[in-house]
């Protein structure tokens, strides 16, 4: 052969070589390049699963939030009318009238029933 073939031949196999290593390296690099995208979409949908569960459980658990706190609002101001009976009521003992003290005794025991009610309504709504 001559130095012109061998020549050809030998460039011919270069570049023939060339291209496969080109070929295997674009190979790996489309690879990945593919995992880690599978791997962000993968991550996103597990995000994504997490903040739904997450709206669920707060969707679910919102009207016995709101009634808690609206029983708990309602306990507020009847311990505070407990205890405005309570001033009544002593202001009627130190008055010695007896109409004014059995009203207010009445009113004392009707916000006492209250907050029993409201206690128990609590702790029902808190399971």
């Amino acid at each position: 052969m001559s130095d012109i073939a061998v020549g050809a031949l030998i460039g011919l196999g270069g570049t023939l070589l060339g291209a496969i290593i080109t070929g295997i390296i674009s190979y790996v690099i489309a690879k990945q390049q593919i995992n880690a995208r599978r791997y962000e979409i993968k991550e996103q949908l597990a995000y994504q699963s997490e903040e739904a569960r997450i709206n669920r459980l707060i969707d679910a658990r919102k009207e016995p939030l709101r009634q808690l706190r609206q029983t708990i609002s309602d306990y507020t101001e009847c311990s505070h009318q407990v205890t405005n009976a309570t001033v009544r009521f002593k202001k009627a003992i130190d008055a010695g009238d007896s109409g004014t003290e059995k009203q207010a005794t009445k009113e004392w025991f009707d916000e006492l029933d209250k907050a029993k009610q409201l206690t128990s309504r609590i702790e029902i709504l808190r399971g």
